[in-house]
């Protein structure tokens, strides 16, 4: 347990605590810790990372048939393209909601006292 002028060695400084409460630190834990197997911080930006990418295909897919449509009219279906864009738009919309709404939550967490 620390005491309220201990002093911590981390990352080559050193630097000295003070505290008003000798419960608020303890040296078993470490705020700058490595991300491990299976830890649901992984397991949520590996999740982030797809859902990101799923977004990014659609948005590809979505412009790919709207090149096809202009070039080659016939062989593309007016539907498939417009559900295609329709898609990709309502997915990137839904994208942007979660991220506004994962900013504020952060912002919030972080102004908290």
């Amino acid at each position: 347990m620390l005491t309220q002028n201990s002093i911590i060695e981390g990352q080559g400084y050193k630097f000295s605590l003070k505290t008003t409460n000798p419960m608020h630190y303890s040296s078993g834990i470490s705020a700058n810790r490595a991300p491990q197997e299976g830890d649901i911080i992984s397991k949520f930006g590996t999740m982030f990372k797809m859902a990101i990418d799923s977004v990014n295909d659609k948005q590809v897919k979505a412009d790919g048939l709207i090149i096809e449509a202009g070039t080659n009219p016939d062989q593309v279906d007016v539907a498939d393209v417009m559900n295609s864009i329709a898609e990709a738009e309502l997915s990137l919309s839904m994208t942007k909601a979660v991220v506004d709404r994962a900013i504020r939550a952060y912002q919030e967490i972080s102004t908290m006292r």
